[in-house]
């Protein structure tokens, strides 16, 4: 429902708004519990800082990109009084973390920096997710 822009009309689909692979909230808390469920298992050492930050792959520089717009784009949704563009900034995040997510390893990453980078990535990708849905009134479980 809050995909939508609050000035147009829609039709509501019960069966659509509970879809695990449409632009839905349970696809983006999906993606916040896939986070929670690397980061329980990746060893607190391992969660340092990385140093080495020249070898970003697209979809990691694509993710980076989108962190950095969350700022902005909750300020232009604020004064538009349109929480639909954080729906949408929210699956899109989710869709390009799921689809990093599936096309290279986390947690056996080929450099320890690498992981680190990753994991702290994780970490951001989640507290943005989280914070956003909080926002529309939608709270993040830890497992599903």
């Amino acid at each position: 429902i809050i995909k939508v822009n609050p000035k147009k009309r829609m039709t509501f689909d019960p069966k659509e708004s509970v879809d695990m692979q449409g632009q839905t909230g349970p696809y983006i808390q999906n993606a916040y519990v896939r986070i929670q469920s690397v980061l329980r298992k990746a060893k607190k050492e391992e969660m340092g800082k990385a140093s080495d930050y020249h070898h970003l792959n697209k979809q990691e520089k694509d993710i980076v990109a989108q962190i950095f717009a969350f700022p902005e784009l909750i300020k232009q949704a604020a004064e538009e009084l349109d929480p639909s563009s954080i729906a949408n900034y929210s699956y899109t995040l989710a869709k390009t973390y799921h689809r990093f997510y599936n096309d290279h390893s986390i947690l056996r990453a080929d450099s320890l920096d690498a992981k680190a980078f990753r994991l702290m990535l994780s970490q951001m990708v989640a507290k943005v997710l989280k914070t956003a849905m909080n926002l529309l009134g939608i709270e993040m479980p830890q497992r599903m």
